[in-house]
């Protein structure tokens, strides 16, 4: 891929869901009172061979905090899902 395509993707990616939930989380996570996360259900593993890195691999290299949903009702809101399941 030359520069000018790597351009176009990188405008794609930045523009797409992906993209917009890792610029706004970038722009507010030094905000001294409301730190956001990401929630994913991405693994760092096996990128597909993407252009870009899965979701949890770039919020690690942006210092931004991450997590999957059921660490999110674990670590955030004390809830065991699996004490729920029958």
């Amino acid at each position: 891929i030359n520069e000018a395509e790597f351009e176009i993707e990188k405008t794609k990616y930045l523009e797409s869901a992906d993209g917009k939930l890792v610029l706004y989380c970038d722009k507010y996570k030094d905000d001294l009172l409301d730190k956001p996360f990401l929630v994913t259900e991405e693994t760092r593993a096996d990128n597909d061979n993407k252009l870009f890195k899965k979701l949890p691999e770039i919020c690690s290299l942006s210092d931004i905090k991450s997590c999957s949903l059921p660490e999110l009702f674990k670590e955030h809101f004390k809830i065991n899902l699996s004490d729920y399941l029958h």
